[in-house]
């Protein structure tokens, strides 16, 4: 115990300590591997077919039906859901887990396959459920001459949106 508190009355030596604390967590912070949403795969994918306008009816029987059906004969696919509506049909595809890049590529061959077959089908797009996923952005300019905007976009928007990317890239 005297061992300890002669150790707390040297004033220098605690300072010093905790200055090289500092110094060493600091270190060890810039040194980490860190991500800010990890790349995560939930062995579920989402199938979404638009059709126009498509009838209920003739979407259930000429998209949702095939759609079914491709699933039922994929291997590594646990369980679906289909749900028809006007012009279009999704499905929630539910996959064996560890399959996922493997079956999704599967699916999206069939799905290529059927809307190629199908004149009415618009687009067929098969997601899978990760957090690897990329993203979409879309603005909306408004209150000028499209002239302005144009050029706004063209100099401002897009010279900021590469320096984004310069960031995500090196930053």
């Amino acid at each position: 115990m005297k061992l300890f508190r002669r150790f707390l009355e040297q004033k220098i030596l605690i300072g010093l300590m905790v200055v090289f604390v500092l110094i060493v967590g600091v270190y060890s912070i810039n040194k980490l591997d860190k991500e800010l949403i990890p790349s995560i795969d939930f062995d579920m994918a989402i199938i979404s077919v638009y059709a126009g306008d498509m009838p209920v009816l003739d979407v259930e029987e000429r998209v949702t039906q095939p759609l079914e059906q491709l699933l039922s004969n994929t291997d590594g696919v646990k369980s679906f859901q289909t749900s028809s509506m006007t012009g279009s049909s999704s499905v929630y595809v539910e996959i064996e887990e560890g399959r996922l890049k493997e079956v999704v590529s599967d699916l999206e061959a069939g799905a290529s396959s059927l809307e190629a077959q199908l004149s009415e089908v618009q687009f067929i797009d098969v997601f899978p459920m990760s957090t690897a996923q990329g993203f979409e952005f879309y603005m909306e300019l408004s209150n000028g001459s499209m002239d302005e905007l144009s050029i706004f976009a063209r100099d401002e928007v897009k010279k900021d949106l590469r320096h984004f990317l310069l960031l995500e890239r090196f930053g």
